[in-house]
């Protein structure tokens, strides 16, 4: 009885002095797995990249439209707007044609 009193002692005071290693290594590898896969891991990192590409082309797009845009308002708001813009906005949007047009429905 004696002898397994005196093995459970020591191993107590092993497990005791082993405590702090087994945390760490709990700790490093929970952060090396997020570091790999995590929300803002190395994963995410490269969907996040082609997300940006995505994204930075669209915005040219955008931009190329935007400028196209800001010139046929500029040519409206000068005062001499041309004026078969004028008619090409009358009539598409506002569904305007004169009598004797034809018409086209698609």
């Amino acid at each position: 009885m004696r002898v397994f009193t005196r093995v459970y002692i020591l191993l107590n005071k092993r497990a005791r002095a082993l405590l702090p290693l087994f945390i760490c290594a709990g700790l490093f590898c929970y952060f090396s797995l997020n570091f790999a896969g995590g929300k803002y891991g190395l994963e995410s990192r490269d969907r996040l990249q082609i997300r940006v590409s995505e994204l930075s082309s669209t915005l040219k797009q955008m931009k190329k439209q935007r400028r196209q845009y800001e010139k046929r308002i500029a040519a409206l708001q000068t005062g001499h707007a041309r004026h078969d813009l004028v008619d090409e906005l009358a009539r598409k949007h506002l569904q305007y044609a004169h009598p004797n047009d034809l018409v086209l429905f698609e």
